[in-house]
């Protein structure tokens, strides 16, 4: 491998820059993660015209799509929680309030009797419960659209691993070329 270190600088939030060295030149990978829309087909498309821009940056690419990954993850897990939270509550309020009238609850304007399906009816008619649940699956559908993209990205990632013949440091920083790849924008040097 060529690569002999990688160093990641997080001064700027918005901003991240990765140093990968090619021998002993450093080559600066510059992304602004503030960039509002991101195209996701040119980003699991391999560039044929700058593969070794393609191999500089797709590992920081994974890395940047894992970290997505991880904080959807983390949302829809506190959105989950939340949500069964909320239901656990509201099912604890209707066995006590059953428990204070004979086995019955309000419901509307009635009281019913205390089942299971009862319950069950209660809670997928609340419009609190409805609004976190939707949140929830909301949340989970963008875990799996960035769990998707990961894929993607690791399947791009061992592609270039098979179609790029090995080079010397030498070699690759005259093949690379300083342009935006995945991301990120590559200059030579520091």
């Amino acid at each position: 491998m060529i690569f002999k270190s990688v160093s990641l600088n997080y001064e700027n939030k918005n901003e991240m820059n990765t140093v990968v060295h090619i021998g002993n030149r450093p080559v600066v990978l510059i992304s602004e993660d503030s960039e509002d829309e991101i195209d996701i087909d040119t980003l699991c498309r391999i560039d044929h015209g700058n593969l070794y821009g393609e191999i500089v940056t797709v590992s920081a690419l994974l890395n940047k799509v894992g970290i997505w990954k991880a904080e959807a993850e983390a949302l829809y897990n506190r959105s989950k929680l939340k949500c069964d939270i909320y239901e656990a509550n509201f099912r604890k309020d209707i066995r006590i309030e059953a428990n204070k009238n004979q086995g019955k609850f309000k419901f509307g304007d009635d009281y019913i009797k205390l089942t299971e399906k009862s319950v069950d009816e209660a809670i997928y008619t609340d419009t609190e419960f409805q609004t976190l649940k939707d949140d929830m699956i909301e949340n989970q559908r963008m875990l799996n659209i960035l769990d998707s993209w990961f894929w993607a990205i690791n399947d791009k990632s061992k592609k270039l691993s098979s179609i790029v013949r090995p080079v010397s440091p030498e070699e690759f920083l005259s093949e690379l070329v300083e342009s935006k790849v995945n991301t990120f924008l590559i200059k030579k040097g520091l």
